[in-house]
């Protein structure tokens, strides 16, 4: 049994396809503390991780391109940062294309004149 305010560890199945599997692969074993637990999601998102008991362990937003949410805790495993790693390499993608727009931008601005 799982104290209050103790993580315990739970295996969860990743769906394939999904960003979620991308980083993660098909299964995983998360440190996990639940009091609730998601019954159902809003449109627009999509269950991308159950634990055994069908409990919803992770989620994305559909038609974005980093949209990921976890009902565990990635930061109490220090040795498995794949998650964060995903977030920073989207975000760096996400800051290569701005700047790219905005170059683009520049020129078409300065063609123009």
């Amino acid at each position: 049994p799982i104290c209050p305010g103790a993580f315990g560890a739970v295996d969860v199945s990743i769906k394939p396809g999904t960003r979620t599997a991308a980083l993660l692969g098909d299964r995983v074993r998360v440190a996990c503390h639940h009091h609730q637990a998601i019954a159902r999601l809003a449109p627009g998102l999509r269950v991308t991780g159950h634990a055994e008991d069908g409990t919803v362990e992770a989620g994305e937003v559909l038609g974005q391109a980093f949209a990921v949410g976890v009902q565990w805790h990635p930061e109490e495993d220090s040795e498995d940062t794949r998650l964060f790693a995903g977030l920073v390499a989207a975000a760096r993608h996400h800051r290569e294309r701005s700047r790219r727009e905005q170059h683009d931008r520049g020129r078409g601005k300065e063609g123009g004149a």
